[in-house]
């Protein structure tokens, strides 16, 4: 039988923290914790890398391809990571329902890499940035707009 619990959790590109409670969300309880070092640093600190070059045809002129910096990489990798944690915990029935908080981006990289039956139909999204907020705050936060 399928564990009866419900998830929150709250992530950007450089952390996130997962909540279950098994009914209400008075009984909320910080599950796990995640951090990405990498996605924390600039790019500067992470290395240097040219963009691709390359000719425009017909012409000689010169142009660079831009495809994002080394820190929005380490981003977007730890998301993946986490959404691939998602889909197993989902695969192994650890959860009912499933209420992603991130900003904007993030919330993009997790659902492109969430499973399509997860997102569809287990779960809830918001859109906010509440990845610094202290435990006690997120907790009031949660109780008071998604109980």
């Amino acid at each position: 039988m399928p564990k009866q619990s419900k998830w929150f959790y709250i992530a950007d590109g450089a952390k996130a923290r997962l909540f279950e409670t098994p009914g209400s969300t008075s009984n909320l309880t910080l599950k796990n914790s995640w951090s990405a070092p990498d996605a924390r640093k600039k790019s500067s600190d992470l290395g240097v890398e040219r963009p691709s070059r390359g000719r425009t045809i017909g012409t000689s002129a010169p142009y660079a391809v831009e495809s994002g910096s080394l820190h929005e990489r380490a981003a977007e990798d730890f998301l993946i990571d986490q959404a691939h944690m998602l889909n197993e915990a989902f695969r192994g029935k650890e959860f009912t329902h499933l209420v992603l908080i991130a900003p904007p981006t993030a919330l993009g990289v997790l659902r492109k890499h969430l499973n399509s039956k997860l997102f569809d139909g287990l779960c809830t999204t918001v859109d906010k940035d509440l990845t610094n907020l202290s435990e006690p705050d997120l907790k009031t936060y949660i109780q008071q707009h998604l109980s």
